[in-house]
């Protein structure tokens, strides 16, 4: 597990560390059981486990809720580790499988904002007004005659 640093009474991020940290996790033969810890416990913290942020490790338990069918919070407490542990060998393309999920939940996140006019000023009426015709006749890529 990689921690936060402490400067000045602030957590911070050393990018440099978490760099390193990662690589020293992606080696480690030990990162499927400390991943099955994170998930199994579901705490949600900035430390990095299993060269996961907390965010990645939310889409690793998604994959693995829905490999599993189980519920995401089902996977806390008493879910079978052994469960968890063997869906790690049956899918060694995890790691590819998160960088597409946590991608398309990023692109499903922003459709759903457009569509529910999130980014709409609700106390200004919508400009319904007929478009005005173009100065001095302007014709593709022409703006003056």
């Amino acid at each position: 597990m990689w921690s936060t640093v402490e400067v000045d009474g602030e957590e911070t991020v050393d990018p440099d560390a978490r760099r390193r940290a990662r690589l020293i996790c992606r080696k480690c033969p030990l990162r499927a059981s400390c991943l099955t810890d994170s998930i199994q416990g579901g705490w949600k913290d900035r430390n990095l486990v299993g060269g996961l942020e907390y965010r990645a490790r939310v889409a690793l338990a998604q994959l693995i809720a829905v490999d599993l069918g189980v519920s995401v919070a089902g996977l806390h407490g008493r879910f079978p580790r052994w469960r968890i542990e063997a869906w790690f060998r049956l899918h060694p393309d995890w790691p590819a499988r998160i960088e597409a999920q946590m991608t398309g939940q990023w692109r499903r996140s922003k459709r759903r904002s457009r569509a529910s006019g999130a980014l709409r000023r609700p106390d200004l009426p919508p400009d319904l007004r007929p478009m005005p015709d173009p100065v001095g006749g302007a014709v593709q890529g022409t703006l003056f005659d």
